[in-house]
């Protein structure tokens, strides 16, 4: 098991409760109000979180919706990345690794994350951000999971599931990385596929 719990930020919780259209809005023609929602609701997220997590434990962090593929860096800056942080760190300071699931394209928010303390999370991406220049920017700052694509398993042939499990292992020979999906792996896999996925990762 990745983790032992899980939980959400308040800008992914508020956009999807509220639906992305609507929660667009309300960061247009409401920002402040927006902010101040983020700002009275991270301390109850943690919270929730310290109920079911002890020191030693990992805890999911799903925040699917602050990644560029829904916003820009600058939104992220400025209403999803001090909360996400906040919690983060709380989490650290407990000694209870976060686990980023970060899907989507996370590639121009990635710089932020080595603001936390180094090797204290991990950072799981779903082949939605280019995996390689990802190493690059959090390579001696946290560790990355991932990040062989869905639809690979779902649709790719033995030989190009192989392959790309071949790139993710000379990136983990390096260290600070774990050979895994991205996201996850599908109902529809190729039975030869997930095999042959198992056996590039022993």
């Amino acid at each position: 098991m990745m983790f032992h719990t899980g939980c959400g930020t308040p800008f992914d919780t508020f956009s999807m409760s509220r639906g992305l259209e609507q929660f667009f809005y309300d960061i247009y023609d409401e920002p402040e109000l927006v902010k101040q929602a983020c700002e009275r609701a991270n301390p109850d997220m943690i919270k929730t979180i310290f109920r079911s997590a002890k020191p030693g434990d990992r805890v999911g962090i799903f925040a699917m919706r602050s990644s560029a593929s829904f916003i820009s860096p600058d939104m992220f800056e400025e209403f999803s990345w001090p909360y996400l942080k906040q919690i983060m760190m709380a989490m650290i300071e407990k000694n209870i690794t976060p686990v980023l699931h970060a899907d989507g394209n996370w590639l121009p928010m990635l710089p932020y994350l080595t603001e936390l303390p180094d090797g204290t999370c991990i950072i799981e991406l779903d082949g939605d951000t280019d995996i390689e220049k990802a190493y690059e920017i959090l390579h001696g700052h946290q560790c990355i999971r991932g990040d062989v694509p869905a639809s690979l398993f779902a649709f790719g042939s033995v030989k190009e599931i192989t392959d790309y499990c071949e790139k993710l292992v000379s990136l983990a020979m390096n260290g600070g990385f774990i050979i895994g999906n991205g996201c996850e792996i599908p109902l529809n896999a190729k039975k030869e596929n997930l095999q042959a996925f198992l056996n590039c990762t022993k």
